[in-house]
C-alpha cells in the first residue's frame, strides 16, 4: 500500500500532513516562496501533476496530486499567492507533457 499525505492550505501556509500519524512532515510558509512552477508527465500507465515550490536561498518542495487535498490546493493558490490574474491557470492547461513551466516569480 502506498503511504499517503494530505495536503492543509491556511492564509499563512501549506501543510504537508502524513495520512497514517498525523505528522506536520513540511509546512511552506506563503512569504517565503520565491518561485513556483507546475509540471505534468502522462504515458499510457499513469499520469502525475506538481506544483514546486522554490525558496530563494535553492531549497525546494514538490506537492503532486497523489496528496489528498492537491486539487484544494490548486484552487486557493490565487487567493494567496500574487499570480498573474488568470495567467496562471491557462499557464497549467497549456502544460506539455514531460515540461515544468514558471507560474510565479517574486518580483
Amino acid at each position: 500500500m502506498e503511504h499517503m499525505h494530505r495536503i492543509q492550505v491556511d492564509p499563512v501556509s501549506i501543510l504537508l500532513i502524513d495520512d497514517q500519524t498525523g505528522h506536520i512532515l513540511r509546512a511552506i510558509r506563503w512569504n517565503e516562496i520565491f518561485r513556483v512552477h507546475y509540471s505534468k508527465h502522462e504515458n499510457e500507465q499513469q499520469s502525475a501533476r506538481c506544483l514546486i515550490f522554490d525558496y530563494e536561498y535553492g531549497e525546494y518542495v514538490e506537492i503532486c496530486d497523489k496528496a489528498t487535498g492537491f486539487d484544494h490546493l490548486l484552487g486557493r493558490m490565487d487567493e494567496i499567492v500574487p499570480l498573474e490574474g488568470t495567467l496562471w491557470s491557462h499557464k497549467i492547461k497549456e502544460c506539455e507533457n514531460g515540461k515544468v513551466t514558471t507560474l510565479y516569480e517574486a518580483g
